[in-house]
């Protein structure tokens, strides 16, 4: 089996699979400005700053704050991201992903969208490589 390098901290767990960078956050998290900048400074660090596929799970996302969504939108935190899926299954995070997209991800030419479903998500993803 394949052993793969991974940033896990208290925000989230990031790895490469695939050639996508999949970072699964932490159950109950309320995502504040400082996980957000730590979250995507390990997505840096792990595609060594290179424009990469993103698989984002915020399924067990409890919230995310104004501050965080805005630095995720903001040009550091789509720094290197050629596309990005959001997944999510709770009907919260859907609502959340969904004003993510539309309000802060909007100013980017990046393609972005939320799924309900991994493997649809994988797949989209791979039409990028």
């Amino acid at each position: 089996m394949e052993e793969k390098e991974a940033f896990i901290n208290e925000y989230a767990t990031i790895y490469i699979e695939e050639g996508i960078i999949f970072g699964v956050f932490k159950a109950n998290l309320f995502v504040d400005l400082d996980a957000a900048k730590r979250i995507v400074e390990d997505r840096k660090k792990i595609s060594n700053s290179t424009n990469s596929l993103i698989f984002v799970d915020v399924s067990s996302v409890k919230g995310v704050s104004k501050e965080a969504r805005d630095y995720f939108g903001s040009f550091k935190g789509t720094e290197y991201v050629k596309a990005s899926a959001i997944f999510t299954n709770s009907k919260l995070s859907v609502f959340l992903a969904n004003f993510l997209i539309k309000v802060n991800l909007s100013g980017y030419n990046i393609p972005v969208r939320l799924f309900t479903d991994k493997n649809q998500a994988v797949k989209w993803l791979k039409s990028f490589q």
